[in-house]
């Protein structure tokens, strides 16, 4: 996809554009949703990315990648209240997945506004 191309070259406003115009063509499109969180994530866009995030979820279902996603936007916007929610949910549903380096970043955040 062109967004993804503009992505890579860290040509960001240019990947939401196209992003953008693609998800008013198919609004159902599942990974034109996930790019676009990505690629406002990293415009730091984390509403934005946030409902994109969302849109991923309520069409495809539970995304463990997603869900970090949605906890690391959560913590930018400082609504920490939220992070949690999400984290326990993934942790809810991967267990296992305790020792994966990006979920302990984040877990190690969160423990921290905790206490």
């Amino acid at each position: 996809q062109l967004g993804n191309v503009y992505r890579r070259r860290g040509e960001l406003f240019r990947a939401v554009h196209v992003f953008e115009k693609a998800q008013a063509l198919d609004p159902e499109n599942v990974d034109i949703a996930y790019n676009l969180g990505i690629t406002y994530f990293e415009t730091l866009e984390y509403e934005k990315a946030i409902d994109n995030y969302k849109k991923v979820l309520e069409q495809e279902g539970i995304r463990g990648e997603v869900l970090l996603d949605i906890v690391t936007c959560f913590y930018r916007l400082e609504e920490y209240d939220k992070a949690l929610k999400y984290l326990r949910r993934y942790n809810e549903l991967y267990p296992e997945a305790k020792d994966q380096t990006r979920l302990m970043a984040v877990r190690k955040l969160l423990i921290s506004l905790a206490t």
